[in-house]
């Protein structure tokens, strides 16, 4: 039903701008981001939209939203990193954005992959949010490099190994939309990549988290066309997996709303003109 996704991301501070095109994303244009310098690393040593109608607040998945916690991530065993390899790590990732700038994306893929394994211990070491961000945005880079080589299975198999690391990140802002839409995008990426394999119920509980932070943020942000945007197609991938009629319904109604306010994303032209024919 639903095939093509065009979506665009804008970050700040931290974060980077790009284009996702359903499991072949286009390349985003990276921003400054801030990494942990020297001192930093040596001093934590490893120590430890108006969418005014109900449809947009609807709480008919409330029980299920409410059941599980979707954004509950489980702790990471601490494990050691000599300062040399931490230090190694932070320079790997330097030489790979320069590399990245210089438009050498073979160089910057092969000096990211070096980096971030260890970059991934000490972010669950420090449990610091300057070195989660500066972890998450590493890989967004990686990601970046991965698309300019046309290499796609490593391109969403970033995207999924960082899901967890960009989930820390929004936890720790909820109120910023431009890290919420980059998450949305990267678990309804992978999801879709899922389907694309054939593998439905892997791909159920990407669509699932996307419903559930789309519904619980469009409570305070009712007028945002990313959010309903985000929730329309979770609830046609949804509706896809399961057969089930009430993603149906919801994707219906959010068509029309969509449609009637001038919102619907270039990801859902399609569907929604399919939902709307009759309308």
């Amino acid at each position: 039903m639903e095939k093509h996704f065009v979506k665009k991301i804008s970050f700040l501070s931290i974060l980077a701008t790009g284009t996702i095109l359903a499991a072949t994303p286009a390349i985003a244009q990276d921003s400054e981001a801030t990494s942990p310098d020297t001192m930093t690393v040596q001093e934590h040593d490893m120590a430890g939209h108006d969418m005014s109608g109900d449809t947009m607040t609807d709480q008919t998945m409330t029980d299920q939203t409410m059941a599980e916690d979707t954004m509950a991530q489980p702790a990471v065993p601490a494990q050691e990193v000599s300062r040399d390899d931490q230090q190694a790590a932070v320079t790997a990732a330097t030489e790979a954005e320069a590399a990245q700038e210089a438009g050498n994306h073979s160089e910057a893929a092969a000096k990211f992959a070096a980096a971030i394994p260890t970059l991934k211990k000490m972010e669950a070491n420090m449990q610091d949010a300057q070195m989660t961000a500066y972890l998450a945005t590493t890989m967004a880079k990686a990601a970046n490099s991965q698309i300019a080589l046309n290499n796609n299975p490593a391109t969403i198999a970033i995207y999924d190994e960082s899901i967890p690391v960009w989930k820390k990140v929004y936890m720790s802002d909820t109120s910023n939309p431009d890290t919420r839409d980059l998450l949305l995008n990267y678990m309804t990426t992978v999801g879709i990549q899922k389907m694309v394999d054939g593998d439905n119920d892997a791909a159920m509980p990407y669509f699932q988290d996307v419903l559930n932070i789309s519904t619980e943020a469009a409570m305070t942000s009712p007028d945002d066309a990313a959010l309903a945007n985000a929730m329309l197609t979770a609830h046609i991938n949804l509706y896809r997996i399961s057969d089930d009629q009430i993603h149906l319904d919801k994707a219906k109604t959010l068509s029309a709303e969509l449609k009637t306010k001038g919102m619907v994303n270039e990801r859902n032209q399609e569907v929604v003109a399919t939902l709307t024919a009759d309308s």
